[in-house]
């Protein structure tokens, strides 16, 4: 599943990951030229896999002045069936307000939720429902005899989707995933000086999605495995942005304040994106491995379609 801004504090350069890293099987970073299943991309891919537990049932506790995490793993059904939940939530708004000035007051309360439930149908598939939700809530509030501001902001995200994996036969593997979700983003401020003016902005955002991908790979030989797949996404996003400023220009700070600018604009722009691909990888000789790739892209919204061949070559130079 492909994530859409995960990342807690976004107007704050997105510091965090709504991902713990204690909830990470592993993780593979492809810069540059990534392998065709991967499009739409410009400078790398991280692909991050879930923890899969692997022992009895387990319950981690970690409380501290300003984060709490709690994680349950383990396995259920005779070992066929794992689950993984991983919670965390990070309220440092009470050490901030306690070092400020005493006028103003800070809201910093951010909190993730990733949890897992996989079992086994059959012998030769497996199936698990994954869930990944967000959460933060950010404020500022300053109150002085010539100024005042007030700002907020709410983001969330929600995330679910089933993976279903199948070996068909020791040559042949599927993937198939079924996802959807929905962000938002609410920010309000108000900025009131009694000699620069004032500045009031309300900016009301949302994004859904949901799509169907499915991946194949068939091992021809030994040193020949031949890949396909394609995905299809549906997204709509709203956006509500409604701003009103009588602001004095600093450059000029002895002119009277001009008069009121409002600004007052609605979009609901809405599309599908689709894609397909087919990659062949050979190993030519034991160090050489050359895969060969061509995908095609397209997306409504914009009414435009892309064309991508990929060539990418791996040689090993040795053990290390």
């Amino acid at each position: 599943l492909e994530l859409y801004e995960p990342f807690h504090l976004k107007d704050f350069q997105s510091v965090f990951s709504i991902i713990d890293s204690e909830a990470i099987g592993g993780v593979d970073f492809h810069t540059g030229g990534f392998p065709v299943q991967y499009g739409d991309r410009m400078s790398g891919v991280m692909d991050i896999s879930v923890a899969t537990p692997a022992g009895p049932a387990a319950t981690e506790i970690e409380i501290s002045t300003i984060n709490a995490r709690v994680l349950t793993q383990g396995m259920f059904d005779d070992g066929t069936g794992h689950y993984f939940v991983n919670a965390r939530a990070w309220y440092p708004a009470a050490i901030v307000n306690a070092a400020r000035d005493p006028t103003a007051d800070v809201t910093t309360d951010y909190y993730d939720l990733l949890a897992r439930i996989q079992h086994r149908l059959g012998r030769r598939s497996e199936l698990s429902l994954n869930l990944l939700t967000a959460y933060d809530d950010l404020g500022y509030t300053e109150v002085a005899e010539d100024e005042t501001q007030v700002v907020r902001a709410e983001y969330a995200s929600y995330s679910a989707w089933f993976n279903l994996q199948t070996q068909w036969t020791p040559q042949l593997w599927s993937q198939t995933v079924l996802s959807a979700g929905r962000l938002t983003r609410q920010r309000t401020g108000v900025v009131d000086d009694v000699e620069d003016g004032r500045l009031d902005v309300e900016d009301d955002r949302s994004f859904e999605f949901a799509g169907l991908s499915q991946d194949w790979a068939i091992e021809l030989s030994s040193r020949n495995i031949l890949k396909a797949g394609f995905d299809v996404v549906r997204q709509e996003a709203v956006y509500d942005y409604v701003s009103s400023t009588t602001l004095r220009d600093p450059d000029s700070p002895t002119d009277p304040l001009p008069p009121t600018t409002e600004v007052d604009t609605h979009l609901d722009p809405e599309g599908t994106a689709y894609s397909v691909y087919v990659a062949d990888r050979i190993q030519v000789v034991d160090p050489l491995v050359l895969e060969l790739g061509l995908r095609w892209d397209r997306q409504t919204w914009i009414g435009d379609d892309q064309v991508s061949p990929r060539i990418n070559i791996l040689y090993s130079a040795g053990e290390r």
